[in-house]
């Protein structure tokens, strides 16, 4: 029997690792081993010869579940965060002093007077930071809201390629800028992988990717400047998402490259 994972975690069947969407050939009589046997009932993979072209992707009707379930407990545990900051925020407004104040209300774009006493500088930011509402867009919304390409990719092949893209990416380095920083590598590879429309110029790999064509003893040459990336770097210049995590990850993280190696991660 030949199996097709359709969870979006990698499975080790028979000591061999079977990723998101591949197929594996099991030996002869293990489909009744009882964890494979759990597997196919759960619908975590699935029989390549009983299922359509069009089952043979995506993920199980659990997994989609549990990553909706996770999605949701994820995005209230951040906005419960984002709720907390405000409040300490709001809390230090009250123990400021008025230039401090004065400062903090030009920067948040309200209007101020010179008649504006402490008081009245403290009620005008705490009724602006108030009324904001509290909202946090993760790398799925990121990736949704703003790279149209995409948007006719199921969505849980996105938070496939987000899941592998995590584990790869510090959140304690990118700090707020993090959910950007992933959904710029999820797309990056989910454009690499030839997931996506070409939209205006497309992927920038599809102009600099190529470095020389051959045909008989004619060769012509294209120029891949890619200066300032390291090897493992120069295929981040390949899509516009992966340039745009490069500046972001340039932007939070101080590189150190020591005898060819880059620490900057």
């Amino acid at each position: 029997m030949k199996i097709i994972n359709k969870s979006r975690k990698i499975i080790g069947i028979n000591g061999e690792p079977l990723l998101p969407g591949a197929d594996l050939e099991l030996p002869e009589g293990m489909e009744t081993h009882p964890v494979i046997s759990y597997y196919l009932q759960k619908g975590i993979v699935v029989d390549s010869q009983n299922v359509s072209a069009e089952e043979k992707t995506g993920i199980s009707d659990l997994e989609k579940a549990r990553i909706e379930e996770e999605a949701i407990a994820k995005y209230k545990a951040e906005q419960e965060k984002a709720a907390k900051a405000k409040e300490a925020e709001i809390k230090a407004v009250k123990t400021m002093k008025k230039d401090d104040l004065l400062t903090k209300a030009v920067g948040m774009g309200l209007e101020v007077t010179d008649d504006d006493t402490v008081d009245t500088l403290k009620e005008k930011i705490v009724a602006e930071l108030s009324k904001q509402e509290v909202t946090i867009m993760d790398a799925f919304e990121i990736i949704k809201k703003t790279m149209g390409e995409f948007a006719d990719v199921p969505d849980d092949t996105v938070q496939t390629f987000i899941s592998l893209a995590e584990p790869l990416i510090s959140k304690k380095r990118f700090r707020k800028l993090y959910p950007q920083a992933l959904a710029y590598l999820a797309a990056h590879k989910m454009k690499m992988s030839g997931l996506g429309k070409t939209i205006g110029i497309g992927t920038v790999g599809d102009t600099i990717g190529l470095s020389s064509v051959s045909e008989g003893e004619t060769s012509v040459s294209f120029s891949n400047n890619q200066a300032g990336n390291t090897a493992t770097d120069s295929e981040f210049g390949l899509t516009v998402y992966g340039m745009q995590y490069l500046n972001l990850r340039k932007r939070c993280i101080v590189t150190i490259v020591s005898a060819g190696v880059d620490y900057g991660g």
